[in-house]
């Protein structure tokens, strides 16, 4: 009820703003070991991008199936329904959890050599994804709690608690990496500890509610009628999404068969642009619909007009989105790879408060000046 442009930009806007934060997780990341670490550093972590990116995006199609049916149930004032709903989706949660977690680790090994990572890098890249994927569970809760809350119109409380956790992501990365002297296992450890905090955060919110999505240990069981439903709308959007990472390590595999010399430009824009372009779609894509599900939950239909206004913002934001990223990531890819190709700290150990480091950190990055050389025309 109201106006439909108030409440979908109130609501999209947090949407807009955590997914940018929710890249600091990635990018941080990059730009720690690409400046700090090494080489073979920034490659292991650019290059796990599209392989993480395969089982979390399956992941968001089922979120997306459970946040549609309570956003549905939500403007229906199905509150039986959303109770169920909530609970199923949780266990469903948990259960998947584990299996992504013991599926990443036995499968590590097949992905790494099907994605033809570097003898040099392929170390780092296991220590990688060991230790993500032991951390998954975090993640998978965190965007499950989104999911919910936001099925319900609360797009506020997730932005909140990701603008912390990233923010505390990046704390530690500096901290592992400069002060203890980790390499990758350091980022890798700071992301999932920053993960861990931010699926603590959304289920302690879920439990306090006195909302219908009201989170009960006690009521925590499969409705099996619903879990279908939940699978039945969120399958197609998880492999989509899933096949789309998978087709993007096909992309890496060739590269480094023909190029070799291209990975590291490349898996850095590869890795950057598919992060925001497709987290940002696949956001979008699956959170504005909520607004018109609960529009269509009320009376089962929704106007013409409503439908054409909230397809035009939708569209001028889009382009908006594309413009602004587009003057971004080019910056962001040529602040993550100067230092790492100016030095071959890849075999140097990070030493503690070291003072070199501190002054790289505080040093404002400039770039280094270009000298094009033309030569003269014969006459």
């Amino acid at each position: 009820q109201g106006n439909i442009l108030s409440q979908l930009i109130s609501f999209a806007f947090p949407l807009l703003i955590g997914n940018l934060f929710q890249q600091l997780y990635n990018t941080v990341d990059t730009w720690v070991v690409g400046n700090f670490v090494g080489d073979n550093a920034f490659a292991a972590v650019g290059s796990m991008g599209p392989i993480v990116n395969m089982f979390i995006g399956f992941f968001l199609g089922f979120s997306a199936g459970a946040g549609a049916l309570i956003s549905q149930n939500f403007g229906a004032k199905n509150e039986e329904a959303i109770e169920k709903l909530v609970h199923t989706a949780m266990v469903m949660t948990f259960v998947m959890g584990l299996i992504f977690m013991v599926a990443g680790h036995l499968l590590t090994p097949l992905l790494l050599e099907f994605a033809k990572i570097p003898d040099e890098v392929r170390p780092d890249a296991r220590a990688y994804l060991s230790i993500y994927f032991t951390g998954i569970m975090g993640l998978v809760f965190y965007n499950m709690g989104a999911a919910i809350l936001r099925a319900v119109g609360d797009s506020k409380r997730p932005f909140y608690f990701l603008v912390v956790c990233a923010v505390m992501n990046t704390v530690l990365d500096l901290l592992f990496v400069l002060v203890f002297g980790m390499k990758v296992e350091g980022v890798a450890l700071a992301t999932i500890i920053s993960q861990a905090v931010s699926a603590v955060l959304i289920i302690i919110a879920l439990m306090r509610t006195d909302s219908c999505v009201r989170l009960q240990l006690k009521k925590l069981r499969v409705n099996w009628h619903l879990l279908g439903r939940i699978f039945s709308l969120g399958l197609p959007s998880a492999l989509q999404v899933a096949l789309t990472s998978f087709s993007n390590v096909f992309v890496q595999s060739y590269i480094r068969t023909c190029m070799e010399i291209y990975q590291l430009d490349k898996e850095s824009r590869e890795r950057i642009m598919e992060r925001f372009l497709e987290d940002e779609k696949e956001e979008e894509a699956e959170n504005v619909p909520e607004k018109v599900l609960e529009h269509i939950g009320k009376d089962g239909q929704i106007s013409m007009e409503e439908a054409h206004r909230v397809r035009v913002i939708c569209i001028y934001g889009a382009v908006i989105l594309f413009l602004l990223l587009s003057l971004t990531v080019t910056s962001i890819v040529a602040l993550s790879i100067r230092n790492s190709r100016k030095e071959a700290s890849a075999e140097k150990p990070v030493k503690p408060f070291e003072q070199k480091n501190i002054e790289k950190l505080l040093a404002p990055q400039i770039p280094d000046p270009v000298i094009l050389e033309i030569p003269r025309e014969k006459r």
